[in-house]
């Protein structure tokens, strides 16, 4: 009789084990997926930061930079979001050094990878003098 529920198990087992990998499988799905949506979007809002900066705060750079603000702020990690207030308020300051800014913006951007790469050895002093653009 024990035989009998041998195949009843095994079948059960299996469902239960296809529906774990399942679950797993788009749980992992999900992470990559925003992952790959952050890495785009984090181009684009520093993209951004270089565009109002090379247009002298022109109107139509600034209206994407807020845009691309308000989308790191949605989609963005809590220290990327973090990061990305510390550059906007100093760059507010109309005092702030070039090298703050380029400090702030560098921390920004470790921060930044960070959130999208498993490892990246680089830290926000070294990213600091490598910086394509300049404050």
């Amino acid at each position: 009789m024990s035989i009998d529920w041998v195949p009843l198990l095994v079948t059960a087992l299996s469902v239960v084990g296809a529906a774990a990998t399942y679950a797993y499988q788009r749980r992992v799905d999900r992470q990559v997926s925003l992952i790959e949506d952050r890495r785009s979007l984090y181009r684009d809002f520093i993209i951004s930061i270089v565009d109002v900066a090379e247009s002298n705060n022109g109107a139509t750079e600034i209206g994407k930079y807020k845009r691309k603000l308000v989308e790191v702020h949605l989609f963005g990690s809590d220290e990327v979001i973090r990061a990305t207030a510390d550059f906007t308020c100093l760059n507010q300051i109309k005092t702030s050094s070039p090298s703050d800014k380029a400090a702030k913006f560098a921390f920004l951007e470790a921060a930044m990878r960070r959130d999208c790469y498993e490892s990246t050895d680089i830290d926000a002093q070294e990213l600091q003098t490598m910086l394509p653009v300049t404050f």
